[in-house]
């Protein structure tokens, strides 16, 4: 075994760092992670009158169980990265891959058949800042 290129090791840490941010950002300032939300999805940074105030705190719940979530997710990258990944050990990649890959198919699937499309996109964003550097190192860690 033989570490992977330093470039792609560092492009994985920087997304996995990302991911653990954001995810501290839905605890820590959950109302701006809403307001990002609404206007990702409505065009604006207020929920529609439809929906009312009631529906505000379960949001801000849902929200920090996301990031939550995401954090511990984060982490468990991070962990793979320094350990497995960056040893040139083909598990370290596929403790990436499989779990991005799994959590990309099924939230954008998801995301499509409730109708909110916009969260498919933001997800091939976050997939593409792990699918290329991912793809980069295939073949590092696949050398027969």
């Amino acid at each position: 075994m033989r570490e992977p290129p330093t470039f792609w090791w560092r492009w994985l840490l920087a997304a996995a760092t990302g991911v653990g941010v954001f995810g501290l950002a839905c605890v820590l300032l959950p109302d701006a992670v809403q307001a990002f939300f609404n206007m990702l999805m409505f065009g604006r940074t207020w929920l529609p009158p439809e929906y009312g105030t009631a529906v505000v705190p379960y949001l801000v719940f849902v929200t920090g169980v996301l990031g939550a979530v995401m954090l511990g997710w984060a982490v468990l990258m991070l962990l793979a990265l320094a350990g497995p990944f960056r040893r040139g050990d083909v598990e370290g990649w596929r403790m990436l891959a499989w779990p991005l890959a799994i959590w990309f198919v099924v939230d954008t699937t998801w995301s499509v058949a409730t109708g909110f499309w916009q969260n498919a996109i933001l997800n091939c964003a976050f997939g593409l800042a792990f699918a290329i550097p991912l793809a980069a190192t295939w073949r590092h860690f696949h050398r027969r």
